[in-house]
């Protein structure tokens, strides 16, 4: 059975979440973990379909048994779409590594992207 995970702070470090939470923002995201082989990046893909937020970017597993989150939108947007990934998610999340960073408006739609 997973261990529960430490509260995590999803405003993350480098260039923190805005005042407003309307910019738009991009948010790279490290979860460790047991978090392959449990429906992570369907659960994160999910949670982007039900809050029906206007997120775009992609998920996907990392060889080192990581799972890698980069999203673009409105910062409360995201902080949105990583709570109720944290929450749904919550025992098997380990650790959370979280960078903020202006978006770039590389992504037209949230998807799973092949592992790397």
């Amino acid at each position: 059975m997973p261990q529960a995970a430490k509260k995590q702070n999803i405003r993350g470090k480098a260039g923190e979440a805005s005042s407003t939470g309307l910019e738009l923002r991009c948010v790279h995201v490290f979860f460790s973990g047991t978090v392959q082989g449990v429906g992570f990046r369907y659960s994160v893909l999910n949670a982007a379909q039900v809050l029906r937020v206007p997120v775009n970017g992609w998920v996907r597993n990392l060889t080192d048994g990581r799972v890698e989150l980069m999203a673009e939108g409105r910062t409360q947007d995201l902080e949105n779409l990583l709570r109720k990934v944290a929450s749904d998610m919550a025992g098997y999340i380990g650790k959370v590594e979280c960078v903020w960073e202006d978006a770039a408006h590389d992504f037209t739609e949230f998807k799973i992207v092949p592992t790397v």
